[in-house]
């Protein structure tokens, strides 16, 4: 509103594309950002077309601006063992933070989420709060026995992970939540020489690429004839994803998903 200008929030009838255009080139953000800023201009105009303040939604016509895909770097097996004796000699809050992330396969803002209230010790089990919707998990056995197991639940409405500690209050928004654990986290990522490809995140991908590498494995020396496709549709029950394509994508995405041999089709001479 303030860089149309008060003639234009006053008459919006003057609204056109260009104004649109002009908005969104003055924000000189990366591309992701663009869109994201103009998908929900979109759903603004769209309400006001709705309720006839303007007779067209403009921003359908501008296209979004190319995104390059992320590589969502993997930690290796022995990364993970380095990484997480580390963690539980330096940090055990964080080291329990990372647990969920790896074991539990939870993204981060899902951790920060997690209430006392979420939690049923006696069905082992975990309600979730994410980006796809809402999820009943279950609480696998590593994890139950590492962290869970004669962990102490009272007051409902406190976080798991709260301010540098476990199960108290913590007044903050969701993004701040995660944000402080991940700035935690970048501390000692540094202190061991990880670049900054590697995140938190990196603790989810490498134990999906693994599930899937094992599973599509244990498929193909069965015969199963997709096995591909089999093992994929086994990691979506916990990977929250709702398409195949969406579960490909992903995986794309992993360093280290394995990748099929083709040398055996190529001829020496």
């Amino acid at each position: 509103l303030k860089f149309i200008g008060d003639d234009v929030t006053s008459n919006s009838t003057l609204l056109n594309k260009k104004m649109l255009l002009d908005y969104l080139d003055s924000l000189k953000v990366g591309n992701k950002t663009y869109n994201n800023a103009k998908s929900n201009l979109s759903a603004l105009l769209s309400v006001m077309v709705d309720k006839e303040y303007i007779k067209k939604n403009f921003v359908k016509d501008i296209k979004n601006l190319k995104e390059t895909p992320k590589i969502n770097k993997a930690f290796t097996q022995q990364e993970i063992t380095l990484l997480f004796e580390h963690l539980k000699d330096n940090d055990v809050i964080l080291y329990y933070y990372c647990l969920h992330i790896y074991y539990g396969l939870m993204r981060p803002i899902t951790i920060n989420r997690i209430r006392v209230k979420d939690i049923d010790l006696e069905n082992k089990s975990l309600t979730t709060e994410t980006k796809t919707g809402n999820y009943l998990k279950i609480i696998p056995e590593i994890l139950y026995n590492e962290f869970y197991n004669g962990l102490e639940l009272t007051d409902s409405d406190n976080y798991l992970f709260a301010y540098n500690c476990l199960l108290m209050d913590w007044d903050a928004e969701d993004l701040n939540r995660r944000d402080h654990y991940t700035k935690k986290f970048l501390k000692v990522k540094k202190s061991l020489g990880f670049d900054k490809n590697y995140t938190l995140y990196s603790f989810r991908h490498s134990a999906i690429g693994q599930i899937y590498d094992n599973k599509y494995k244990e498929l193909k020396d069965k015969g199963v004839s997709d096995y591909r496709i089999e093992a994929i549709k086994y990691i979506m029950q916990f990977t929250e994803h709702k398409t195949i394509d969406n579960v490909k994508k992903y995986l794309r995405g992993i360093t280290t998903v394995v990748h099929v041999d083709w040398s055996k089709h190529l001829n020496k001479s």
